[in-house]
């Protein structure tokens, strides 16, 4: 349902042409599809899209190649060889003057290790307190919840990916 919400909000309230909902695994997409068919009054003229993108395939992106403006990602950064393959995605869909945003928590070293690799490619922006409501949860979850609230895997740090470009900027002659 959280897919289908998030479908729901970024058609009603952006003035997005298209959006698509991705994930790695046939049987997610079905169920996101299945969601969208029974909301589908929801909508309004944003078109939304569902697909299977593997990060490591590159036949399931090479027709979206730097496609997108905005890429929103959730809790993606914890399988160890992951995480370069959706740095290199994310880098390929992105357009130049895109940006991504990037939720997980830390997960160890996980999100860490995941902003090692994305420095490469991007200006990286780690947000700790994007959201008051979710800020004050947190804070809140930490003090009442002690011993089944643990912020390294419960609580959504957020990232901002801006491409780096490395055209030099030559003085006009």
């Amino acid at each position: 349902m959280e897919l289908q919400d998030f479908a729901n909000n970024v058609a009603a309230t952006t003035k997005a042409r298209e959006t698509f909902l991705t994930d790695g695994n046939n049987k997610s997409i079905q169920n996101v599809q299945v969601i969208l068919e029974r909301n589908i009054g929801c909508l309004g003229n944003c078109n939304v899209v569902t697909r299977r993108v593997r990060w490591d395939e590159d036949d399931d992106i090479n027709d979206l190649l730097a496609r997108f403006d905005v890429i929103i990602s959730a809790d993606c950064l914890f399988f160890d060889d992951g995480r370069q393959p959706l740095v290199n995605t994310i880098w390929k869909l992105l357009s130049d003057k895109g940006l991504a945003v990037i939720l997980a928590p830390t997960r160890g070293k996980t999100f860490h290790q995941f902003v090692e690799l994305a420095q490469h490619k991007f200006f990286v922006e780690i947000l700790m307190a994007y959201d008051t409501c979710v800020w004050e949860l947190h804070a809140r979850y930490q003090h009442e919840r002690p011993d089944t609230y643990d912020a390294n895997l419960h609580y959504p740090q957020m990232l901002i990916l801006r491409k780096l470009h490395t055209r030099l900027l030559l003085p006009a002659v």
